[in-house]
């Protein structure tokens, strides 16, 4: 069994402070006996939406291998105690993945990227209208009914008018 630690740290510190952090955060690991397989040294992201109102930050993950008398809560509580760090996740996982290497244009979207997401914001406009017409016709629908006690006068009426003929 493993751990996979990986952290987003805020965009706004620079790269001596984030090294500095990530390092820190390699001796807690450590002293928490576990031992570090595998390293994705932070690198800046872009983020699908904003994270603690980033659109950016430094990601990266650790893979450690489980000792004996391992203390996984004091990495957690090193990580929460770090103001640095605006997100974190600790994952068990039964094998190491194969790590490629991401690389990310200069620009902040990519024109298929920005097209991919325009895109998608119309499925989502269009479903929510969709939806919402749906929700509309219904209880149109609705009030153009009668109600039901309408229907058994009217009923009753044309029952007696056949009875009597």
């Amino acid at each position: 069994m493993y751990y996979e630690i990986t952290t987003i740290i805020n965009p706004e510190i620079d790269e001596k402070k984030v090294k500095f952090l990530w390092e820190k955060l390699e001796n807690d690991i450590k002293s928490a006996k576990l031992k570090i397989e595998k390293k994705v040294e932070p690198f800046s992201r872009s983020f699908i939406y904003p994270i603690k109102k980033h659109i950016r930050g430094h990601i990266g993950t650790f893979y450690c291998a489980i000792e004996k008398d391992y203390n996984i809560n004091a990495v957690e509580k090193s990580i929460k105690d770090e103001t640095s760090i605006i997100r974190s996740i600790i994952i068990k996982i039964n094998k190491i993945p194969e790590i490629k290497p991401i690389k990310e244009k200069n620009s902040k979207f990519s024109k298929t990227e920005f097209i991919a997401r325009k895109k998608s914001n119309n499925i989502i406009s269009g479903f929510i209208k969709k939806s919402f017409n749906n929700i509309k016709d219904n209880k149109e629908k609705e009030a153009s009914k009668a109600p039901i006690e309408e229907i058994d006068k009217k009923l009753d009426q044309i029952l007696d008018d056949s009875v009597k003929t």
